[in-house]
């Protein structure tokens, strides 16, 4: 695009401004901000190898229990359940037709994960 100098920038400036002003909110000052109650007003060190190390150890555990075990009423992880829940809604059975499995995969990841 190629913009004649002079008055045209002048309005052009002035344009983007009035579109900015309406789609810009105001910054408020740090002293305005809602602070919660319970918000940290101070900053504590903390070794890095000791925050990755706890932090590790949180996702790892919550990983092995909601995803890693099977469930104990079926024997089935939650990616299997919603494999075969996916099944049935496409309508596969055991007598049906041949199907292949990217297409059952891609139903599940599409409707059914959770990422």
């Amino acid at each position: 695009m190629f913009y004649k100098s002079g008055s045209d920038d002048e309005e052009m400036a002035t344009l983007h401004q009035a579109v900015l002003g309406q789609c810009h909110t105001r910054l408020m000052p740090q002293d305005e901000l809602p602070m919660p109650a319970d918000f940290a007003r101070e900053v504590i060190d903390v070794s890095v190898a000791d925050e990755m190390s706890e932090s590790f150890l949180a996702y790892s555990l919550s990983v092995i229990t909601s995803r890693a075990i099977p469930d104990v009423r079926d024997g089935l992880k939650p990616v299997q359940r919603r494999i075969l829940y996916s099944m049935l809604n496409m309508g596969i059975r055991p007598e049906g037709p041949h199907r292949k499995c990217a297409r059952v995969v891609g139903d599940t990841i599409g409707k059914f994960h959770p990422h």
